[in-house]
């Protein structure tokens, strides 16, 4: 062989050596790969190529409500609420015995503790009791005004001319009322007492309390309604 013939064979040894070992290397590498994949697929889910147990993984929890089949257990009254209700009780037992008054006419009623005497006077109803008397007086309210504007219609400047209307809390059954009352030391008003309307407007209650107390005329009071 002479120079120039060894320089060639020489040339091509080093380009395809390289080459050819690639190419044994390549192939190598995806058998190797081909029998990984065989052995991962022939091994359970929950265990691992070289034959351990995985251990189960926690679940994710959802914010879902799960229906549960436990009933839930009663919530306790607090002591304020205790009391409150023994309250309403008591209001209840205390007019159980009372008599009821009823009005066919302008179509209410209320109640009133049996010693209590009640008597209908035409214009007004009166209520007695320990040598007081009170009075209810139910006025037509026929356009549906409220208060103020009903009274100022209703009567003449000549009655009304001294009273002046104020705050109040007695109550006339669950109705709100407003005091009509002298609009000074030195004046009288004859129209003086407590005013409430109806929820319909169509009716206004007076009550006149007289010499008896505001607690004891509320006793009633708070048992008043319309039909």
């Amino acid at each position: 062989m002479n120079r120039k013939n060894s320089i060639i064979f020489i040339i091509v040894i080093v380009v395809l050596i390289p080459s050819f070992g690639w190419l044994i290397w390549n192939e190598f590498g995806r058998v190797e790969n081909d029998f990984q994949k065989q052995i991962e697929s022939s091994v359970p889910k929950n265990y691992s190529a070289s034959g351990k147990a995985i251990p189960p993984q926690p679940q994710a929890t959802s914010n879902a409500s799960v229906p549960s089949d436990k009933t839930p257990a009663p919530v306790e009254e607090t002591p304020m609420e205790k009391l409150e209700s023994e309250g309403e009780e008591k209001k209840t037992d205390a007019t159980q015995d009372w008599k009821t008054y009823q009005d066919t006419k302008d179509k209410f009623e209320f109640k009133y503790p049996p010693a209590a005497q009640v008597s209908d006077n035409g214009d007004f109803i009166a209520i007695s009791q320990e040598d007081k008397t009170w009075k209810i007086r139910i006025y037509n309210n026929k356009k549906k005004e409220e208060l103020e504007a009903w009274f100022n219609g209703y009567f003449d400047e000549k009655e009304r001319v001294n009273c002046a209307f104020s705050e109040s809390t007695v109550k006339v059954g669950t109705y709100e009322t407003k005091y009509i009352n002298p609009n000074s030391k030195e004046t009288a008003c004859e129209l003086d007492g407590y005013y409430s309307a109806n929820t319909e407007k169509t009716k206004v209650v007076k009550v006149k309390i007289g010499k008896e107390t505001a607690e004891n005329v509320n006793k009633i009071l708070e048992t008043f309604k319309f039909d």
